[in-house]
């Protein structure tokens, strides 16, 4: 702990300093001959105790108290403050008092008496320090908490699990706009060749800072250890700088843009089609695409299936599912079979083409965004279609060929992904 004894009479503040040493209380006792002096030292740090006369030339007491108060209100609440004066006088004692001072003392004093007062500025110092420290414990563990909720909040959010009565209740809580627009960003640390990416640990803190420089409301969710999803709040056109945050953290990072919906209630829409896009990205080598780019990808667009389809048969494959594949196919082949329209050579082959693109998207996911990983390599050079389909069982049973060896694959695709990702497919449902 700091005291600074303030006294313009050399001999007297020497004497002060002396005896306020003896006692060994404070790590450092300094002295000012004046309020001026003594102004440019509490404004450069902190002291615990401030011991100070009252009639001094250029600042006196007062004028330095009412300065000191002006320009560093936290460190002026923080000191103790006891004033010593020669003036019995109760005009001096009250300005003092309104001051905020926590003693008014006559001179002169006994050495003892100096040596208690340093003890009793100590203790004050101490209760004071010890209060402020719970109140900052305190108020952090509030923040840890928020927080915490926050997270939960958007974890159900992402899910569809949030119960629509409690709903606005539940966003005034925890200060969460319950109407306004909405829109799911998913960054994904990637990996790449060695020296090229940040680590996991680098990756994150790197994340943390760039949401906390945004400055806009939205929730941070860690999906898995490499996943990050980020719901923007407002108006999230490309203008605002939430479609650049995935590019500003640098080329380790995959960004990947929801829809924008109207209500919490859809959210989980623009998560999951943030999800699909950021397994095209990984399988294809982009580093950034948004929902709106859906209709031009590359394959997705020639697929002649459904997004909603595309969806299903993402999640089956991710979970294993064989026998909702097998139902979902046995649809699609009597849709078939009695469209003569659909039979056409060019229609089965971009039927064809969508299950192999789909399942090259599940695989990745599965491979956990590892690009090298050996089988993810053997499966996209054993599932290239090559024929073309002049009748429906050579179309039939390449599309088996291809489901069958993902599944095969699937199983050896060295990561299987964190529990907490399938546990989220599971919750999303199967019928979107």
């Amino acid at each position: 702990m700091r005291i600074l004894i303030v006294e313009d009479e050399k001999i007297i503040r020497n004497a002060i300093a002396e005896e306020v040493q003896s006692t060994g209380l404070f790590s450092q006792v300094d002295t000012a001959k004046n309020g001026e002096d003594a102004l440019e030292k509490v404004l450069a740090q902190d002291w615990e105790g401030i011991l100070l006369d009252i009639m001094m030339p250029k600042m006196d007491g007062l004028s330095f108290l009412a300065a000191f108060r002006a320009q560093a209100p936290g460190s002026y609440a923080r000191a103790v403050k006891v004033v010593l004066s020669g003036h019995d006088d109760f005009a001096f004692a009250q300005k003092a008092l309104q001051q905020g001072v926590e003693d008014y003392l006559l001179k002169p004093l006994r050495p003892a008496d100096i040596r208690d007062l340093a003890k009793r500025i100590y203790d004050m110092a101490s209760n004071r320090r010890s209060a402020e420290e719970n109140r900052r414990e305190a108020n952090k563990l509030h923040r840890r908490r928020e927080a915490s909720l926050r997270q939960l909040f958007w974890k159900s959010a992402l899910l569809g699990e949030n119960d629509a009565p409690n709903l606005e209740a539940r966003c005034a809580e925890l200060n969460i706009p319950a109407k306004a627009t909405y829109r799911v960003y998913l960054l994904h640390l990637a990996e790449g060749e060695q020296g090229d990416c940040l680590d996991l640990r680098e990756g994150e803190d790197a994340m943390a800072a760039a949401v906390a420089a945004h400055g806009s409301p939205c929730g941070l969710v860690s999906v898995d250890g490499r996943t990050f999803a980020l719901v923007g709040v407002g108006d999230e056109g490309e203008e605002n700088g939430l479609s650049a945050l995935g590019k500003a953290l640098g080329p380790c990072w995959i960004c990947c843009v929801g829809p924008a919906v109207s209500s919490l209630l859809d959210l989980q829409r623009s998560y999951r089609e943030a999800k699909f896009l950021l397994g095209y990205a990984m399988a294809k080598g982009r580093d950034f695409l948004r929902a709106e780019d859906l209709e031009t990808l590359p394959g997705s667009g020639q697929a002649s299936l459904p997004l909603s389809d595309l969806f299903r048969l993402q999640t089956w494959l991710r979970l294993g599912d064989q026998e909702s594949i097998d139902g979902y196919l046995r649809q699609s082949f009597d849709r078939i079979a009695g469209d003569p329209e659909m039979q056409r050579p060019d229609n089965l082959q971009a039927f064809v083409g969508g299950i192999q693109f789909i399942c090259t998207i599940a695989l990745q996911e599965k491979a956990g965004g590892h690009t090298d990983n050996a089988y993810l390599q053997a499966w996209k050079q054993n599932a290239e279609v090559k024929d073309s389909f002049l009748h429906l069982p050579a179309f039939e049973a390449e599309v088996g060929r291809i489901l069958a060896t993902n599944m095969a694959y699937s199983s050896r695709a060295g990561s299987s992904g964190s529990s907490a990702m399938v546990d989220q497919e599971k919750a999303i449902g199967m019928d979107h």
